[in-house]
């Protein structure tokens, strides 16, 4: 399984009811307890470990239904996602985690206009998709993630998405 993928899927617990994917790094579960939201602490817990039992202490639905199916790999667990724009990332994180190259067909679906831009910036590790993406603290995010340039992770405003950036850009 390709690092980028499983990078990928580690963003959008921070993004506003987000989904999260794994990170293959040692350190990944150390940088997850510097997050202050307690479901996304532990939804990254629970990627970082693949651990399904942690999702189940996620209070928030969505995400915890995320987490559940980012951590098994199961499409279906999507389907339980009220609001469509998760429910679009969850599907393409998982297709991002089935093989070496995610196609970017998968990041074309997600409605939403930032997420579909990280998507893309981070699959196709191009740093100009990055760049039309309007939320400030998910540009930098992107183009961490993209260029693997740690030192983008450090113009993060929000504290839980930089720890998040740190745990994920090595």
């Amino acid at each position: 399984m390709s690092l980028l993928p499983a990078r990928l899927a580690r963003l959008v617990a921070l993004l506003p009811l987000g989904l999260v994917g794994a990170s293959a790094w040692a350190d990944g579960a150390s940088s997850c307890r510097s997050i202050q939201d307690n479901d996304r602490r532990q939804h990254c817990l629970a990627v970082a470990e693949k651990s399904p039992a942690t999702c189940h202490a996620i209070k928030n639905d969505d995400l915890r239904q995320s987490c559940l199916g980012v951590v098994r790999g199961e499409r279906s667990a999507c389907q339980g996602i009220s609001s469509s724009t998760e429910k679009q990332q969850c599907l393409a994180t998982i297709s991002a985690n089935e093989g070496p190259r995610p196609e970017t067909s998968q990041c074309q679906s997600i409605s939403d206009y930032d997420r579909r831009y990280f998507c893309l910036g981070t699959v196709q590790k191009q740093t100009s998709q990055c760049h039309s993406i309007r939320d400030y603290d998910m540009k930098y995010h992107c183009l961490a993630k993209a260029g693997r340039e740690r030192f983008q992770c450090h113009s993060i405003r929000s504290g839980d998405l930089k720890a998040q950036c740190l745990a994920e850009v090595k």
